[in-house]
């Protein structure tokens, strides 16, 4: 069973200027609840009972919020990222406090809602078939370079396809409209790729090109997530998912 998992929250949030000048990005609230939270009892809806924040250290009202919680059905236990060197790097943090084979990863500016947990879905991938798991969604074409884009194997699975390769934001031609999309079931092999600290795109050391190494090594597959995402590092997001969530309600 997974029931670890990391949560990279560490980033400033430069994106949502001024919101994140006086919170962090992870609590800005989507009809009153912050987005960590959604994210949190997604993890706790799909059976993970410790959770690892990946924060900074000015991050204390995130912090601040979990430790006024009681009911919370999972452990919250945090590690510090000083310096954000990119994804890799935040995944990196938990090696030392990951010594399952097999943990949960799910980013902190990735919203879903689903008829099923979104990692729940993936973790189901995982467990039919015993590897590590990329969750995805199939966007239109245009959408394609501001992802991973994955180099699939279709064999007729609905829920999931065999992962080849994936290719972070990739500039004119692409493997497929299958991207990553902020929710994995990582190996803690991953680790001795992401030890390596190799600079990718962006200069950042880029998760996804230890996913690449990883599935060329010893194999991997997506999770088609089925679902709707809200990417949370936008401000026009964050105001989409407040309607959505408010028409839910309804």
């Amino acid at each position: 069973m997974i029931t670890k998992a990391i949560i990279p929250a560490a980033g400033k949030g430069t994106r949502l200027y001024p919101l994140t000048l006086t919170c962090s990005k992870e609590m800005i609230d989507v009809n009153g609840v912050p987005t960590i939270r959604y994210i949190v009892d997604e993890a706790i809806n799909s059976g993970i009972k410790d959770i690892y924040l990946i924060i900074n250290k000015n991050k204390k009202d995130i912090i601040t919020y979990f430790d006024s919680l009681s009911d919370l059905k999972a452990n919250i236990h945090y590690l510090y990222q000083e310096e954000q060197l990119g994804l890799g790097h935040a995944v990196l943090m938990a090696k030392d406090v990951i010594k399952d084979d097999y943990f949960a990863c799910l980013l902190g500016d990735d919203l879903f809602d689903c008829p099923i947990p979104a990692l729940k879905q993936v973790i189901s991938v995982y467990e039919k078939y015993n590897t590590q798991v990329v969750g995805t969604l199939k966007v239109k074409d245009e959408f394609v370079h501001l992802y991973g884009s994955s180099k699939i194997l279709d064999d007729n699975d609905p829920h999931s396809k065999v992962l080849l390769d994936i290719i972070e934001k990739p500039q004119g031609s692409f493997p497929s409209n299958y991207v990553s999309q902020g929710r994995y079931v990582l190996s803690n092999k991953i680790f001795d790729f992401l030890e390596k600290k190799e600079i990718g795109t962006g200069g950042e050391i880029q998760l996804t090109d230890s996913l690449s190494h990883y599935a060329k090594t010893y194999g991997s597959r997506i999770s088609v997530i089925d679902g709707i995402r809200f990417d949370i590092g936008k401000l026009e997001d964050i105001e989409n998912a407040r309607e959505y969530f408010k028409r839910k309600r309804i």
